[in-house]
């Protein structure tokens, strides 16, 4: 019963997604309330609610998995969204305007949930990983939120 209420909801998000229209009319400038509240409601109205937990990861031909196993990347790949959900949550955590804190704190939850998915692949695939750093807070929250994607 929840498999089928996870997939209605998932295909809800995914067409809200592709669909979602601003009520904001006219010409936004950037940087306006208009903008801020745009930017808020495409991440929370096109937010898909999928469950890590319950993906399955396909089992794979020996060649295929050898080649996903022996990329170099997975110990970065998990770091990277634990660094980038530690932005994401330093920087709401600093924003005062309801919306945007709101808007904020579900991108950091994103992130955290980017980082369950890498460790749940790796793990199905038997892909060993490093322990991890300790992530330090940034000193800048705003700042290493806005540079965040370019290094995700």
């Amino acid at each position: 019963m929840s498999s089928i209420l996870d997939a209605t909801t998932s295909t809800d998000a995914d067409y809200a997604m592709r669909n979602w229209q601003g009520a904001e009319t006219g010409r936004i400038v950037i940087g306006s309330d208009a903008h801020m509240r745009l930017f808020c409601r495409m991440l929370l109205d096109t937010h898909n609610p999928y469950k890590p937990a319950i993906m399955v990861w396909p089992k794979l031909a020996p060649d295929a998995l050898q080649r996903i196993t022996s990329l170099p990347i997975w110990d970065i790949a998990v770091q990277t969204e634990g660094r980038a959900m530690l932005r994401a949550r330093a920087y709401a955590d600093t924003v005062r305007d309801p919306l945007l804190h709101e808007a904020l704190s579900l991108d950091a939850g994103e992130e955290a949930r980017h980082k369950v998915v890498l460790s749940h692949l790796v793990q199905s695939y038997g892909i060993p990983l490093e322990p991890e750093p300790e992530y330090e807070m940034p000193e800048d929250p705003e700042w290493d939120w806005l540079v965040t994607g370019y290094s995700e």
